[in-house]
C-alpha cells in the first residue's frame, strides 16, 4: 500500500495530528451536528491513545505533545 499524506507514518506524527484534532473538534460541534457527549467521548479516546502511544514507546515520548 502506498503512503497516505492524511495517515501519519510514526506514532509521535499521529499524537501530533489527533492533539490537533482535539483542538479543533469542539470548536466545530455545531456546524458538524456532533452532540457533547459525543465531543467528550471521542475527546477521552483520543487522549487514552495519545497516552497509550507515549506510553508504549518512549522513543515517540520525546516527540509527540
Amino acid at each position: 500500500m502506498s503512503n497516505q499524506g492524511y495517515f501519519s507514518a510514526t506514532g509521535a506524527e499521529r499524537s501530533v495530528k489527533l492533539a490537533h484534532f482535539c483542538t479543533k473538534l469542539p470548536v466545530h460541534r455545531v456546524e458538524l451536528g456532533f452532540s457533547l457527549e459525543n465531543i467528550a467521548n471521542t475527546l477521552a479516546n483520543s487522549d487514552f491513545y495519545i497516552r497509550r502511544v507515549q506510553s508504549c514507546k518512549p522513543a515517540v515520548q520525546k516527540n509527540a505533545l
